[in-house]
């Protein structure tokens, strides 16, 4: 299990590397250019939205409702002697990093300065222990919702471009 938000995965598949961009094209909804609309709803038949341009791509799976820890899921398709590896990164989005290591932070904030009034005052005091406790819930709230989602995205991948292998 990964200890942070991030995964780099290698996917090696028999396929070409056009066939390769033509099987994520037909399961990729574009996002739209500027203020065009897009009228594909159709979560089933293409369920990540993102862009493609040359041999790179950068997508986001699509679900109903709100989920703030869906990885964004940035890669390359590169061609190796007879097969084609695809290269991804998985990670959460930048804002919510940004949310949960302030979050993170403050609450470590708190913690020092609650064993530091421990150790001078020398008696125990069940502040620490509640930001102790606070401080994992966040860790993990994020923690866990990703690796599930990543994983979902990995067999997403390994079906889609019928991989030989994938190598975290």
């Amino acid at each position: 299990m990964n200890y942070f938000p991030f995964k780099r995965i290698k996917i090696h598949t028999s396929l070409t590397e056009d066939e390769v961009m033509h099987r994520l094209r037909e399961k990729i909804t574009l996002e739209p250019q500027f203020f065009s609309f897009n009228f594909d709803y159709s979560i089933e038949n293409k369920p990540y939205s993102g862009k493609i341009w040359d041999n790179k791509f950068r997508i986001s799976r699509r679900i109903d409702g709100r989920n703030s820890f869906l990885p964004v899921i940035e890669g390359e398709i590169l061609k190796t002697n007879n097969t084609t590896k695809v290269v991804a990164r998985l990670r959460m989005h930048i804002y919510t990093y940004t949310m949960w290591f302030i979050m993170l932070l403050f609450l470590i904030n708190g913690m020092i300065s609650t064993s530091r009034m421990i150790y001078s005052k020398g008696d125990m005091n069940y502040g620490f222990l509640i930001l102790f406790f606070v401080t994992l819930f966040i860790y993990f709230f994020a923690l866990i919702p990703f690796n599930i989602e990543a994983s979902r995205s990995k067999k997403f991948f390994f079906e889609l471009l019928e991989a030989d292998d994938i190598s975290v």
